[in-house]
C-alpha cells in the first residue's frame, strides 16, 4: 500500500480540522469551501468525513478480514485474532489519530455529546488517569473528571505544565523529536500547496475543454452552464485558499527557524 499523493494531504487536513472544530459536518463544509472534492469529484459530507476519520490506515495500519457474511446481505464482525493487518506509510502522527478517535468515541455517548467548550486554559486538553476528559467551569477552581470524579486544582495543573515544560527544553531527545515532527508538518503542508497548485491547473484545463465544446457547438448554452458554473466555483474556491496555505508554511519555517536558531 502505498499513499495517494493527491488524496492523502486532504485526508491529513480532515484530521487537523477536526481536532480543533470537532464536528464532521463542519469539516465536510470547511473541505468544501477550500475546493476539495472526494476521490469521485462530489462535496464531501459527513459520513465521509467519519470514515476517513476512523480509517486505521491513516495512522499506518490497514486492517482486512474484520468481517464475514451472513447471509445474502448480512455481515458479522470476526474475532480479532482472525483479522489481516498489513504496516503502510501513515498520513498523520499515531498522537493525532488517538486524539480525533477519542473525541469520536465520546461524541458517540449521549451524554458526552459536545456543547459549548469552557474556556480554562487546559479545558481540551487535560485526560485523567482513568482515561475520561477532564474540564473546569470559568467559575470553578478545579479541572473534574466526568468519569471518576477525580478533581485537581487549577493553580496544580498549570504548575506541573510549567514544570513540565521546563524538563522538556532541558531535554535534548525531546526537543529533538519536536524538531524532526516540525520537519515532517513542513513537507506535509508544502505537499498540500503543491496538490492544490494541481488541483487548480486540472480545472482550469476542464473549463478550457468545456468551452472549446461550447464553441464548436458540441454542447448546448444549457449544458454549457451546467458544467461550467460549477468548475467555476471550484476554482474561485481554490485560488482563494492557496496563499492561506502560503501563509501557513511561511509561518512554520518562521516557527522551524526559532527552534533550530540561526
Amino acid at each position: 500500500m502505498e499513499l495517494h499523493p493527491e488524496e492523502a494531504p486532504i485526508r491529513r487536513q480532515a484530521y487537523e480540522l477536526f481536532l480543533e472544530q470537532r464536528r464532521k459536518y463542519t469539516v465536510a463544509q470547511m473541505l468544501n469551501a477550500k475546493g476539495y472534492r472526494t476521490r469521485k469529484g462530489r462535496k464531501w459530507e459527513e459520513t465521509q468525513i467519519k470514515d476517513i476519520l476512523i480509517d486505521t490506515s491513516a495512522k499506518g495500519v490497514y486492517f482486512f478480514n474484520r468481517a464475514k457474511r451472513v447471509g445474502s446481505w448480512k455481515s458479522v464482525p470476526k474475532p480479532e485474532s482472525e483479522w489481516g493487518r498489513i504496516d503502510c506509510q501513515p498520513i498523520v502522527f499515531e498522537e493525532l489519530w488517538q486524539q480525533v478517535n477519542q473525541i469520536l468515541e465520546e461524541q458517540a455517548k449521549k451524554w458526552k455529546r459536545p456543547g459549548r467548550l469552557p474556556s480554562q486554559t487546559f479545558s481540551k486538553l487535560a485526560w485523567c488517569t482513568c482515561g475520561g476528559k477532564m474540564y473546569a467551569r470559568t467559575d470553578s477552581p478545579k479541572y473534574i473528571c466526568r468519569k471518576c470524579n477525580n478533581k485537581i486544582t487549577i493553580a496544580d495543573l498549570e504548575a506541573v505544565f510549567h514544570d513540565e515544560l521546563k524538563a522538556f527544553f532541558a531535554d535534548s531527545t525531546k526537543l529533538a523529536g519536536q524538531i524532526v515532527q516540525a520537519e515532517q508538518n513542513l513537507k506535509q503542508k508544502e505537499a498540500l500547496i503543491v496538490v492544490h497548485q494541481q488541483a487548480i491547473q486540472k480545472i482550469k484545463e476542464e473549463m478550457k475543454q468545456t468551452h472549446r465544446l461550447y464553441v464548436e457547438g458540441h454542447i448546448t448554452p444549457q449544458g454549457f452552464g451546467e458544467f461550467y458554473k460549477p468548475a467555476e466555483e471550484r476554482l474561485n474556491q481554490l485560488v482563494a485558499e492557496l496563499p492561506k496555505l502560503q501563509a501557513e508554511v511561511d509561518l512554520l519555517k518562521v516557527n522551524r527557524l526559532t527552534v533550530l536558531g540561526p
